[in-house]
């Protein structure tokens, strides 16, 4: 038990002299950045189908056949149904306010299906179509890119050599010598996804007239934070 006692109290005086040594490692921290553009080449689709009725098992039959409906409609337009995905399903009373009263006026039935579109050209027909189905809300249709992976793994390499090279300039105009990496890591919400530009679909400019949608550009970047190493030339 001794023993043990002693080895801590060792260990609580040896912790700040070692972090004491860490600290006096002569060092640079710096951030990178890499910016990339690319045209959308996907729509994401969040839909919402809402069902009201007086009646538990009439409101429950009624959401089914809309739900299903809305299912085969996007079958019918070419959508594959393992892409397809329902969510948040409920059956609640539906509460309102009425005269500053939050009252119960029948019962309420939700669903929220959303998918990805790989075509953006086709988006007047999804849209037109879903617009014919009854108690169906369009939430929100988003563009993306599908190989947003890919294109952020390899920011995230171009932004730590942009890092490297801010800090070989450092470095360098104080007249010393960068060494290895002693830490890296991506800075909080380091990724960032923004829309940009006017730039048409090139089926639209080809084909003539006013497009419904203006895919755009989207700018993905990415951030890194990189402590290296330096010392006298």
């Amino acid at each position: 038990m001794m023993k043990k006692q002693l080895i801590a109290i060792i260990l609580v005086l040896l912790c700040p002299v070692l972090l004491q040594a860490k600290q006096d490692v002569p060092s640079i921290k710096v951030n990178g950045t890499a910016v990339r553009k690319a045209v959308p080449d996907e729509l994401r689709w969040r839909l919402t189908i809402k069902s009201v009725d007086n009646s538990v098992p009439v409101v429950s039959q009624k959401h089914a056949e809309e739900v299903g409906a809305t299912l085969k409609a996007l079958e019918e337009l070419g959508q594959k149904s393992e892409d397809v995905l329902t969510t948040g399903m409920q059956l609640r009373e539906n509460m309102i306010f009425r005269n500053n009263t939050r009252v119960r006026e029948g019962y309420l039935a939700l669903t929220t299906v959303t998918f990805t579109q790989n075509r953006i050209e086709d988006y007047l027909a999804y849209w037109l179509r879903l617009a014919e189905l009854t108690n169906l809300t369009i939430e929100r249709v988003d563009f993306a890119v599908s190989n947003h992976k890919e294109i952020v793994d390899e920011l995230r390499i171009e932004a730590l050599l942009d890092a490297r090279q801010k800090a070989e300039k450092l470095v360098q105009a104080v007249g010393g010598q960068l060494e290895e990496p002693l830490v890296i890591e991506e800075v909080p919400n380091g990724i960032q996804v923004k829309a940009m530009g006017n730039a048409m679909a090139e089926s639209y400019r080809n084909g003539g007239g006013t497009p419904p949608v203006s895919p755009g550009t989207i700018e993905i970047e990415a951030r890194i934070a990189a402590v290296f190493r330096m010392s006298n030339s």
